[in-house]
């Protein structure tokens, strides 16, 4: 998904793509995220009733989902400016990676949860 970091405004103003076709993201990508995007607004309009709140979180929701998307880009062009080139075979390679990504994802969540079980647990 390198076409999301080529004009980050732009595809993240245009939700993705300038074509309806879907060329840069498919119609079922967008349709996703317009889901989790509608499926967050009705969650938080319903426990805030603050519009403002909604507002924000769904472009919070948005926010995160287009990083989330562009993040294969940003570690391309970031080892290319470091001078660092690799080829990943697909799909071992690939896997190895999540794993690794996984691995360093879940101390990362336990540190800032600071290592309080309610919040850990997610109990109130």
């Amino acid at each position: 998904m390198t076409y999301v970091i080529s004009n980050i405004l732009n595809n993240f103003l245009t939700f993705y793509s300038q074509s309806l076709a879907g060329f840069e993201a498919t119609l079922g990508i967008r349709v996703e995220v317009a889901i989790a995007c509608a499926l967050t607004g009705i969650y938080l309009i319903q426990k805030t009733k603050n519009f403002w709140k909604t507002f924000f979180g769904i472009i919070g929701v948005y926010s995160i989902i287009y990083f989330h998307m562009a993040l294969p880009s940003i570690f391309y062009y970031s080892a290319k400016l470091l001078g660092i080139y690799y080829l990943l075979k697909y799909p071992n390679d690939y896997v190895l990676v999540y794993l690794g990504l996984l691995i360093l994802l879940i101390p990362t969540y336990i540190f800032l949860a600071g290592f309080n079980v309610k919040k850990f647990a997610f109990i109130n």
